[in-house]
């Protein structure tokens, strides 16, 4: 229940954030000025949620800046990354118009998450906006993905190599073989198939036992 509210949290730290830059356009003096310090009450409140939260959460201007980062977004990067640009880390963001990302509907990807000190992480991304030109806002939920990805990444070797060897096993053996013949047959181009076999191994198995028949293969 959670992750499908999170859609909704993010539209409501970017509507805070586009009434903020909206509201710090207006002239002091003027009856629009007395919105300041409710907008300002509002992003203490939502800046306190985010700050709860698992997942990073950063806030990105219409070109991508960097305006505001978590707690978690800040242990997640390094570093709260306020004034750099957003696909200094997510090459999957790259863009001169965030606006134009979130125009029909919010951005979901899984992708890499690049960090100056370690290693990338396997991350998902979602993106919501506000606001229109200049005034645009987004807010950004990054969730660190990478257990999931191992396990998955686990489950799809043991699934599709054999166990003793590394090697693929017949499954993948079968779904190369038909993706290569679609390939030959759509490119209308000639397919060759390798086979190899060793010599007297089934007398090593019966000679010298199924154990050392596995020791030779694993070699």
């Amino acid at each position: 229940m959670l992750a499908s509210l999170i859609p909704a949290f993010l539209a409501g730290i970017v509507e805070v954030a586009a009434i903020a830059a909206l509201a710090s356009l207006v002239p002091g003096d003027t009856a629009l000025a007395g919105l300041a310090p409710i907008v300002r009450g509002t992003a203490t409140s939502l800046s306190g949620a985010t700050e709860i939260m698992f997942d990073a959460v950063i806030t990105v201007d219409a070109r991508g800046k960097i305006l505001s980062a978590n707690g978690a977004a800040t242990r997640l990067l390094g570093h709260d990354g306020i004034g750099r640009h957003a696909s200094r880390f997510l090459p999957v963001l790259k863009t001169e118009d965030y606006a134009d990302l979130g125009a029909a509907a919010p951005l979901l990807v899984e992708t890499e998450l690049r960090r100056e000190s370690s290693e990338p992480v396997k991350v998902e991304v979602s993106l919501a906006g506000e606001g229109e030109g200049e005034r645009w806002r987004g807010a950004i939920r990054i969730s660190d993905i990478s257990e999931r990805a191992g396990k998955t990444a686990r489950l799809e070797q043991l699934a599709l190599h054999d166990s003793l060897t590394g090697l693929p096993n017949r499954v993948l053996l079968h779904d190369r073989i038909h993706h290569a013949l679609a390939i030959a047959e759509r490119r209308r181009e000639p397919m060759a198939l390798l086979l190899l076999d060793l010599d007297k191994f089934k007398q090593v198995n019966d000679n010298l036992g199924h154990h050392v028949g596995d020791l030779l293969l694993q070699a």
